[in-house]
């Protein structure tokens, strides 16, 4: 299974500078960031005849970027997979065929006084997916590959007001391997139910073996979601002032009439 880690907490910094950047002149405000990266690096790759001019790889990746924003509202995020192959010019012990897969978003909601908004919010939702295919084209030879998988997943959300505000964010990674789900970690950050931030690393191998003529598709994905809503209540007794109001208005015609 992936094992948690030490927490990291420098990526507390980053939420801090961001949310700094709103200024004072703030009534409410509220704020998310959120990373989640995946990566298999190769351990070793062993083959029965010492050669690997049987063994193709191809990767491909998708990422989907999707946001919405209300009011006084700002996200951003991105996504990727990165692909380093090398056949070890016929060499296995250097050889190699890596992945990475990450997303990242960020976003804020707020406020400022004098503002004719009353409420403002900001979502954004990256999701990222690779796949790596590896083809053992030999009739004869078999591949033994082992891979070392690495992560890191951080969420953070903070209310800059102390005001009426809501904030979330969740960072996930995934590891499939042929369409099935090998193993998951996910973390959430809510500013209402907390905690508020939340960060580790991820680890594990993993190891498959190719015998002639077999195929395998390995999954990574990374997810990053993140929503942060401002609100300025409207105070519930103000509807009973304007009430009050007209009724002094009224009963100041109807002193003046009498009179």
């Amino acid at each position: 299974m992936l094992t948690k880690a030490i927490p990291v907490r420098a990526f507390c910094a980053a939420i801090v500078f961001g949310v700094s950047a709103l200024g004072v002149a703030t009534a409410n405000a509220a704020s998310f960031i959120v990373s989640a990266d995946i990566s298999l690096f190769t351990q070793s790759i062993v083959s029965s005849s010492g050669s690997l001019a049987g063994l193709h790889v191809e990767g491909f990746s998708e990422t989907s970027n999707q946001q919405f924003a209300e009011g006084e509202a700002f996200s951003e995020g991105d996504g990727d997979t990165t692909f380093l192959f090398s056949d070890g010019g016929g060499t296995p012990g250097s050889a190699f065929y890596d992945m990475t897969v990450f997303s990242n978003a960020d976003g804020s909601a707020s406020i400022p006084f004098g503002s004719a908004v009353i409420e403002s919010t900001a979502e954004r939702t990256v999701a990222s997916v690779g796949f790596l295919v590896l083809e053992n084209t030999s009739a004869t030879d078999t591949y033994e590959i082992t891979y070392d998988i690495f992560g890191f997943l951080g969420a953070s959300v903070a209310d800059m007001s102390g005001g009426i505000s809501d904030a979330a964010a969740e960072a996930i990674v995934e590891f499939w391997v042929n369409g099935s789900l090998v193993d998951s970690v996910s973390l959430f950050a809510d500013l209402t139910f907390g905690p508020p931030d939340d960060f580790f690393d991820v680890m594990d191998d993993f190891s498959i073996t190719l015998n002639p003529q077999e195929s395998v598709e390995l999954e990574l994905r990374a997810g990053a979601s993140g929503f942060a809503s401002a609100i300025i209540p409207v105070p519930a007794a103000l509807p009973l002032m304007s009430s009050a109001l007209l009724g002094l208005v009224g009963l100041a015609r109807r002193r003046a009439t009498l009179g």
